[in-house]
């Protein structure tokens, strides 16, 4: 061994003494600088004690045949030497002020964690991905921008990181200096105003395939130039991804894979949501912004999460600008929006986004639209609708709805995030009716009804998010999540010149879900990365309803308390940087039927090459809830919950997901097949209310082979392709998709395709820019709904609808189409930032048709077509500082 240092002699201790002294202070505050080039490492090691008075030892073999190049401008020393030795296999450790440079007996493991935010603001930017591409390793941001990566076996490489619609970052990183550090890397996005200048040199960005099977992450920073219909929406964007279908009519619903929307998961900052719309579905109830980041798996999700039977959706909401103040207002024909931004000391913010229906606007030409086709299948409508020469009806409609989104985000420190989300809405929906006639249906010849309807939604919750070190990390999720519905009815009538109640009703139904989850990561065992934790989930249901009639008088309640313990591990495994395996098990007890359901998943991807992956997953899913929808019931009952019973048993499916992946610069290709096999589901159609079929059933528990319960069938395929660059961007996608149920006791025993069962649907979506305006525009095109033969349908002496056996929805309405356009652009003026959009729905005037409406009150054909919107312009105004 060699070592370079001063020599010593007892003579001198005195004057060693003070030049270590001295030494150790300089080596603390050195501003070390050289540029080496092509030069012997122990020629570089020999400059640094020469001019900077270093102490170093070093090994014998450390010769003149090493060669390096480093450049080092006012460094630390031992950031200097970790340059010096960043392409060799050499480390150095450091002992008070005495530097040792050795060959490791180990392998090197170094390990980092950080947090992805958005440059300007200061907001996290969760699901970034984070990628070594020397080494094919990588993470994914979480919830709250955070990273971590592991075992990273070499001194010197760059870690690059990219987000949808954002520029991709780098930070080159040189170990051991740099081992366990925590970065701060911030991003911009690809598209930005700079005075007086806008730079269009990047196209607008969606979406990207995520890191698991069947996932897409979706981003809703740009949706408000892609066409839509009087509001710019998140749920109605979703439908232009392959496997999620147009919703019935164009309403927001989600039809993924052939499920319906009451057997999607949707979690906002990990709490589940109950409600998703306003307008009867025409609208989701989630303002696009509030949300920072969608993700959307669409072929089975991670043992982590469990409750639905058909797919999963992540909405991370915005956490708001840390760095300055900001204020939005938002307006167009359905509503007006205000948003506040506001740093919260330094070191968090607060944002509160408040949406108001435009009451002034709603007798506008697309509300009357929108209203007629929303409120068309109503019992008192269809009665109105069967009127003859002598019949004639007056309906005033009031529709108002609201919500509002506030996030608070503060810092405990760098590695540790609380926040606290709260979010409530509320549809108001009142109706005054009067009929003059119909006595054969009502029983007076003039009667009328004033119906009150509140939809209403709201929840808090509480995360906690913890980074102990690179290799482990826990997250914390409180929260409350409450649905109710009011309804309050009545109904009056003349005879012989006096004005008397007729009957009245008042339901109150309330579904809560009180839930605590925790998650722990952890990335100790090198190429796996386990997570385990808990779910425990309270969930009640308090059902009230009151109906006084001349032949009725009931006062039904239902109250339901059920208790969900859930226990999941995964473990994500990269055995080789080509192939990542994902197991993982989620158990979970059900306290209303005593019984523990298991749920296994398993998926798996293989990179045959840099441009080629082949994946599949399949898993075991269970879910605890029905959703309650009867055209038989009030509006007070629609898309009420009911727990599961031993007798309206939990329903469960097994899915599974197969695909293949080809991407480029340029473009990118995808073909998937999918299927589910699902079990128990349960037909609530012929039913009044919820509470009838849960309080009925103990009179019938011996004859549980004459419910409604039945399986269902999901079989499909998707073709998906995009163009990511150049003047003309966009996708294009097709899919293929049977859902067939079957029920012992309908349509004979036979199957019969689901209601919302679309067998073909084509879309495509084109983006450009002309000059400064952005264009975009998209197609649809797809088979028509199944229907049931008019002729094949009896009415009987209550006006119920009834289906001959065997013949339920086997005709199919023709196909449907339609062309949106949009056009927007920004400007900015000074602070100000404006952007304005006009959109065009269904440009050539389409006469599309929904559904087929069945009318019982009617003495013609009871059968008649329900027509989508024609053309439709709308605009949207933005004004932000």
């Amino acid at each position: 061994m060699v070592a370079l240092v001063p020599s010593f002699n007892p003579r001198y201790c005195f004057g060693l003494s003070f030049w270590l002294f001295t030494a150790i202070l300089n080596s603390q505050s050195l501003n070390i600088t050289y540029n080496y080039k092509d030069i012997s490492l122990q020629t570089a090691v020999q400059d640094l004690i020469s001019r900077y008075q270093l102490s170093i030892i070093f090994p014998d073999e450390l010769g003149d045949d090493l060669s390096i190049s480093a450049i080092c401008n006012e460094c630390s020393a031992d950031n200097a030497l970790t340059r010096i030795l960043a392409q060799t296999n050499l480390i150095w450790e450091k002992s008070g002020n005495q530097y040792t440079i050795f060959k490791p007996t180990k392998p090197l493991r170094f390990s980092l964690a950080g947090r992805i935010v958005e440059k300007e603001t200061g907001e996290p930017i969760p699901y970034a991905n984070i990628f070594i591409p020397s080494l094919d390793m990588g993470d994914i941001s979480n919830a709250d921008g955070m990273f971590s990566l592991t075992g990273i076996p070499i001194k010197s490489c760059t870690l690059f990181v990219s987000y949808i619609g954002y520029g991709t970052g780098k930070e080159s990183l040189t170990f051991p200096d740099e081992d366990n550090k925590f970065f701060q890397i911030k991003l911009s996005p690809k598209i930005l105003f700079s005075k007086n200048i806008f730079i269009t040199g990047e196209s607008r960005e969606f979406m990207s395939s995520g890191s698991e099977p069947g996932r897409i992450s979706f981003s809703p920073r740009h949706i408000s130039t892609l066409p839509n219909l009087g509001e710019i929406d998140i749920f109605r964007s979703l439908q232009l991804i392959p496997g999620i279908h147009q919703g019935l009519g164009g309403t927001a619903g989600l039809h993924i894979r052939g499920g319906t929307p009451e057997q999607n998961l949707i979690l906002l900052d990990g709490m589940p949501l109950y409600r998703n719309s306003h307008m009867f579905g025409f609208l989701s109830n989630t303002n696009s912004k509030t949300i920072r980041d969608m993700q959307v798996y669409k072929g089975g999700y991670p043992a982590q999460y469990g409750g639905r039977i058909s797919s999963l959706i992540e909405l991370t909401s915005r956490v708001g600008n840390s760095i300055s103040p900001h204020m939005a207002v938002y307006s167009n024909l359905m509503s007006n929006s205000l948003q506040i931004e506001l740093p919260l000391f330094s070191r968090g913010s607060w944002i509160i986004t408040a949406r108001q229906s435009a009451r002034d606007q709603f007798q506008s030409k697309l509300y009357q639209s929108i209203q007629d086709f929303v409120t068309g299948d109503d019992r008192f409508n269809l009665i109105g609708a069967a009127a003859d020469a002598n019949d004639s009806t007056i309906y005033d409609p009031e529709f108002t709805f609201r919500d509002i989104t506030s996030k608070m985000s503060l810092l405990i420190s760098p590695k540790n995030r609380i926040s606290l989300t709260y979010m409530a809405g509320s549809d108001s929906i009142r109706e005054n009716r009067k009929f003059w006639g119909f006595q054969n249906i009502l029983g007076y010849d003039t009667t009328w009804t004033v119906e009150e309807t509140i939809w209403s939604n709201d929840g808090i919750t509480l995360g906690w998010s913890i980074y102990w070190n690179p290799a482990w990390e826990t997250q914390v999720i409180i929260s409350t999540s409450r649905n109710k519905n009011l309804y309050d009815s009545r109904q009056l009538a003349i005879d012989f010149g006096t004005e008397m109640d007729v009957g009245s009703s008042n339901e109150k139904n309330i579904y809560t879900d009180q839930l605590i989850r925790l998650n722990h990561s952890t990335k100790v065992l090198q190429q796996h990365h386990i997570e385990l934790g808990f779910d425990e989930s309270i969930l009640t249901t308090n059902f009230k309803t009151i109906r006084i009639s001349d032949a009725v008088n009931e006062d039904e309640q239902l109250d339901q308390t059920s208790y969900l313990h859930a226990f999941y591990i995964q473990d994500k495994w990269s055995p080789t940087p080509d192939w990542t395996i994902n197991t993982g098990l989620r158990t979970t007890y059900y306290s209303e039927v005593n019984n523990y359901y298991v749920s296994p998943r398993i998926s798996a991807s293989f990179r045959i090459n840099r441009a080629l992956t082949l994946e599949t997953s399949l898993g075991k899913y269970h879910q605890f809830l029905h959703q309650f929808n009867s055209p038989q019931s009030t509006r007070g009952a629609q898309n009420t919950w009911l727990l599961s019973t031993s007798l309206i048993p939990p329903v469960s499916s097994f899915n599974t997901h197969t695909g293949i992946y080809w991407q480029s610069g340029f473009y990118d290709l995808n073909l998937a097949f999918y299927s589910k096999q699902a079990e128990d589901l349960y037909d609530f159609q012929d039913f009044l209310s919820p509470v009838s079929p849960a309080l009925l059933y103990h009179d019938r528990i011996q004859n549980l082979s004459a419910e409604p319960i039945g399986n269902g069938e999901t079989r499909g395929a998707e073709v998906f392709a995009r163009k990511k660059s150049g003047k003309v961007t966009g996708w294009v996608s097709y899919q293929w998709n049977k859902t067939e149920y079957t029920f012992p006791i309908l349509n004979g025993g036979k199957s019969f395709p689901a209601d919302h069962d679309i067998t073909h649907e084509f879309k495509s979506v084109m983006m450009t820019s002309l000059g400064k305006w952005n264009l975009t525009a998209n197609w649809v095109y797809s088979s028509g709904r199944v229907y049931t033969d008019p002729n094949e349908i009896i009415i009987n002496n209550n006006y119920q609808v009834l289906i001959n056996s065997g013949m339920r929805n086997k005709e199919r309405l023709q196909p449907v189409h339609h062309l949106d356009i949009s056009l927007s652009r920004q400007w900015q003026i000074n602070s100000l930032i404006l952007d304005i959009g006009i959109s065009v729905y269904n440009l050539y005037d389409q006469k599309n048709i929904s559904h087929k409406r069945y009318n019982p009150y009617t003495t013609g054909s009871i059968g008649s077509d329900v027509f989508m919107l024609g053309i439709t312009p709308t605009f949207f105004l933005q004004a932000s500082i």
